[in-house]
């Protein structure tokens, strides 16, 4: 679907919904599109970049999909591709699903009363950047609310390993997010060296991106730190059983070899036809307990 979202004698927005093949070769004939960037608009993923022709700009951003599943970890799964196409006669926004930040921020930029003035390629792509830019905030404050209930999953006692698979998965995420953020980055670069915003605004974008990689960094280290810790428990856990099934075989295991002593069939055994020889060696048994008791209890092991 064509929707022309402004059109004047010197500027003219143009917004293309799930396009069609003719849709695209239409605009692209009309507006003097390359076919390898229409190659590239149709291309589902696509990551962040920024090219330039002769006769326009192109640029593609990613956008967080409100509707993708929590435990999405891909690029492609988490946002949604947007692409730019603009000089200083139009600009061509192309999407193919349903963004609704766009949406709102179409609706409120046709209500201005005064925009009839301020119509310009640079102000409504440093606005739509910026709120693309703010689509990551949500997502973020969801994975810093998740950190904090992991971590107190992981302290308690019954613990699974749903929990450090939840734990990589969201690691998968946060580095895509990254990798994303990183890219937009670069190409916020590459489109201030072509086409200049004024340094307010760039300015404004590039701090709000460093703030969002700084947040995703973070969240980064904190769950490549609950991993960690999570198997330190574990271990620690492990240690444990293993140090009172030791505790069991030291305690037994002597007493278990003089039972095996006894217990062979060897004809000449003087002790076995003594009348004290049945409680003689229980009284070895206990002293033998008793001593490896004190031993331990002495070094602090039990």
């Amino acid at each position: 679907m064509i929707q022309t979202i402004y059109s004047s004698s010197d500027f003219s927005w143009i917004d293309i919904f799930n396009p069609q093949d003719s849709d695209l070769k239409d605009i692209g004939g009309r507006y003097k599109i390359h076919s390898l960037l229409i190659e590239d608009i149709l291309a589902p993923h696509h990551l962040p970049k920024f090219e330039r022709t002769e006769s326009l700009f192109f640029s593609i951003f990613r956008a967080v999909d409100e509707n993708a599943p929590h435990d999405a970890y891909t690029v492609q799964s988490i946002t949604r591709k947007i692409v730019f196409i603009w000089n200083d006669q139009f600009l061509i926004t192309v999407r193919r699903s349903k963004q609704p930040f766009l949406d709102s921020f179409i609706e409120s930029w046709q209500k201005k009363n005064d925009i009839t003035s301020k119509v310009s390629p640079e102000n409504i792509l440093s606005s739509i950047f910026l709120a693309i830019l703010e689509t990551y905030e949500p997502i973020l404050n969801l994975a810093d609310t998740f950190i904090e209930e992991t971590e107190s999953l992981i302290f308690q006692s019954k613990q699974s390993l749903a929990v450090v698979e939840k734990l990589y998965t969201f690691r998968s995420r946060i580095n895509a997010i990254r990798r994303i953020l990183r890219m937009t980055m670069d190409s916020l670069h590459k489109i201030n060296t072509q086409y200049p915003f004024q340094s307010t605004v760039y300015n404004n974008l590039i701090e709000e991106t460093d703030h969002l990689l700084a947040k995703s960094d973070e969240l980064k280290e904190d769950s490549i730190q609950l991993v960690n810790m999570y198997l330190s428990i574990s271990s620690h856990h492990s240690n444990e059983i293993t140090k009172v099934l030791t505790l069991f075989s030291a305690f037994f295991l002597p007493v278990t070899f003089i039972a095996g002593i006894y217990g062979m069939n060897f004809e000449f055994m003087p002790e076995l036809k003594q009348p004290w020889g049945y409680g003689f060696i229980w009284f070895i048994m206990v002293l033998v307990t008793v001593i490896i008791f004190s031993w331990f209890k002495r070094n602090k092991w039990i």
